[in-house]
């Protein structure tokens, strides 16, 4: 089989990635505008509802399954076999799910259930989803463009239908949907690899239950959000599980902006495992941390400076609360990164599944028992409080696994040097006056600014992660 280029698979991944970044720009401020916190709120709540059920269909996807088929990948009779064995296990255990979620939704929702029923349609696009199978033979061009349709529908679909709060039901049905729809172009591309329908029943059962070890990593940061989401839900009202909300797909936004190489080279990683060269491994996770930490730290310190104005024009004035807690929203820009690089690069592509597994299982307890104490008397900040909390507990966890395996040394140098020119940069954005009226123009300007003056002063710090950096790229 033909091998993909790198390069190739990351410029598709990253046209999508752009695609997804850049939608939410153009999206957030219309219905946030049109639905308000509440509406947010609902939105954000019936989504984490069927969240819970998603994580059950979604085993594996990324991080399990991309795998069987890389290692199969050489073989045309075992990568129809395995194609077959996991689709057929995951449609299966899927149907099962939806029964489930449509019984709760039944029994336990007495409000809105419309909006439940139809939030369910996601779990079907999860369960019929194929994408970890061109993501195993290292192929994201159509997957990467059908995102990209599917998103650009979703944008035309919000600009041209989304006006108010009586438009909501519109909107949830078109976000869930698209999961279906953009499967359809991964189903007919099958054609050109001869897979024949043949499976394994025995691997049948033998996936479903590998792909259980992997529940939590496919939804450890997701997950926390959803307790958090659900606790101040129960704690609080719509209003602030909407805030919230979009602060945690700020986050997200950024969060995804951050990580998208780890999803290109986790087939090639798992090959290097394969053939046990961890000294590569742990030479390229150094490496990468260092860089990241590069990226992120400025962007933490850039989201806290932009937020006064950015928020009046992204979100509308009714999500004022969001200036007071883009603080806790920076470090969590920080650290959820972090914790999400080292999982996919050392600790799943090495197989230590138990520890991580139960890593994840206590930052969860810490979540939830911690978020029973601080959300009832502090509310959102309390909420915030614990998430970091929780994900503080998994980076401990992570660079003690990682030194028990290898001395692991971070270039401290350069990251006080890029906080120094973070801090300066900072500083800048909040104090300059600039004397136009338009608030988007002047987040731009602060953008504009705030880049020249992290590159300028990351220069003259002679901050040899910039170097790399642009290394890396090249």
């Amino acid at each position: 089989m033909k091998e993909k280029s790198l390069k190739t698979n990351f410029i598709y991944q990253n046209l999508y990635q752009l695609v997804r970044i850049m939608t939410p720009l153009i999206t957030i401020p219309i219905i946030s505008d049109s639905f308000g916190p509440s509406g947010i709120g609902l939105i954000s709540y019936s989504s984490t509802i069927m969240q819970y059920f998603l994580l059950f269909v979604t085993l594996g996807v990324q991080l399990y399954y991309n795998r069987i088929i890389a290692n199969s990948r050489n073989s045309e009779e075992n990568l129809a076999r395995d194609f077959w064995s996991i689709l057929y296990s995951k449609i299966i255990f899927g149907i099962f799910v939806l029964m489930v979620y449509i019984i709760v939704i039944i029994v336990f929702i007495k409000e809105n259930q419309i909006i439940y029923y139809i939030q369910g349609i996601y779990i079907i696009g999860a369960m019929i989803d194929i994408s970890w199978f061109y993501a195993g033979l290292e192929d994201f061009k159509l997957t990467s463009l059908s995102n990209v349709l599917a998103s650009i529908g979703v944008l035309i679909v919000v600009i041209v239908f989304i006006n108010d709060s009586s438009d909501l039901l519109i909107y949830v049905f078109i976000i869930n949907i698209v999961t279906v729809c953009n499967q359809i172009p991964l189903y007919i591309r099958l054609r050109r690899y001869n897979l024949k329908n043949t499976f394994d029943k025995a691997l049948i059962l033998l996936y479903f239950k590998n792909s259980f070890q992997y529940l939590l990593p496919t939804g450890s940061f997701l997950f926390c959000n959803m307790i958090t989401i659900t606790l101040l839900r129960v704690f609080a009202d719509y209003f602030e599980v909407g805030i919230i909300s979009n602060g945690f797909n700020l986050v997200s936004i950024i969060v995804t902006l951050v990580t998208t190489i780890d999803l290109v080279l986790i087939p090639k990683l798992s090959r290097v495992t394969s053939n046990y060269n961890y000294d590569k491994l742990i030479k390229f996770l150094f490496k990468n941390i260092n860089i990241q930490l590069f990226l992120t730290i400025p962007l933490a310190f850039g989201l806290t400076a932009i937020m006064p104005i950015f928020h009046l024009w992204f979100f509308g004035e009714k999500f004022n609360e969001l200036v007071n807690i883009s603080p806790y929203l920076s470090i969590l820009i920080i650290i959820i990164p972090l914790n999400t690089l080292i999982s996919r690069q050392f600790i799943l592509v090495t197989n230590q599944m138990r520890y991580y597994n139960l890593t994840i299982i206590y930052s969860c307890l810490i979540n939830f028992i911690l978020g029973l104490i601080f959300i009832p008397h502090l509310g959102l900040i309390g909420a915030l409080i614990i998430r970091i909390i929780a994900e503080i507990y998994i980076m401990i966890s992570r660079f003690k696994k990682i030194r028990s395996f290898s001395q692991f040394e971070f270039d401290f140098s350069s990251i006080i040097k890029a906080t120094i020119s973070s801090l300066i940069m900072y500083i800048s954005v909040i104090y300059i006056n600039f004397p136009i009226e338009n608030l988007f123009i002047v987040t731009i300007f602060q953008l504009i600014v705030g880049v020249i003056i992290f590159v300028i002063t990351s220069l003259l710090l002679k901050n040899k992660l910039f170097i790399n950096l642009l290394s890396y790229l090249n």
